[in-house]
């Protein structure tokens, strides 16, 4: 079994989100037929975060799909976000915020998705991220652990893709 996996968060269609999602995974209790696996990484469209347990089984493709979480870890995800078409340099503040409790920040497109140590009072990271808000960013949102839960997540299709569809394309211009 390998260290890590790549795991699909399947979504259900939606003009606001892609079709899928790519996420690192540790196998917790995982074999050739899927199990449960730990998030290494967050995601930017759904309030998963890194360290919350899930189950995966390969699709019709093969691919690890995303088919429950079972249970989020003991962390507060925040969600902080540049303009659009800002030029920040984000690598300082995620360094800072390391150095002030966050557990682990990752950003992508302007995005920084974060998870604290549930310990810390929503009033500590507020005293984290606030100076930085100066710089142009946005606190887009606060999740807790108690409402980082499937039912909550409704953007996530659970279901297990069986059947992989490949188009055909034909070649016949006169059919």
């Amino acid at each position: 079994m390998p260290d890590v996996v790549k795991l699909r968060v399947k979504y259900k269609p939606s003009e606001d989100l892609p079709s899928s999602e790519g996420l690192w995974a540790e196998p917790v209790d995982a074999h050739e037929g899927g199990g449960t696996y730990r998030l290494q990484n967050s995601s930017f469209m759904v309030p998963l975060g890194a360290g919350d347990l899930v189950r995966a089984e390969p699709a019709g493709d093969g691919v690890l799909q995303l088919v429950e979480l079972v249970s989020p870890c003991a962390s507060i995800l925040t969600v902080v976000a540049a303009p659009p078409g800002a030029d920040l340099d984000l690598q300082p503040i995620v360094e800072e915020w390391s150095s002030q409790g966050a557990l682990w920040t990752e950003g992508r497109a302007g995005m920084l998705v974060t998870t604290w140590s549930e310990q810390l009072r929503l009033e500590a990271i507020e005293a984290v991220i606030k100076p930085t808000l100066a710089r142009g960013l946005t606190w887009l949102a606060t999740e807790f652990p108690a409402t980082r839960v499937a039912a909550n997540m409704p953007e996530i299709d659970f279901q297990l893709e069986r059947v992989v569809l490949e188009l055909v394309e034909d070649d016949d211009p006169t059919e």
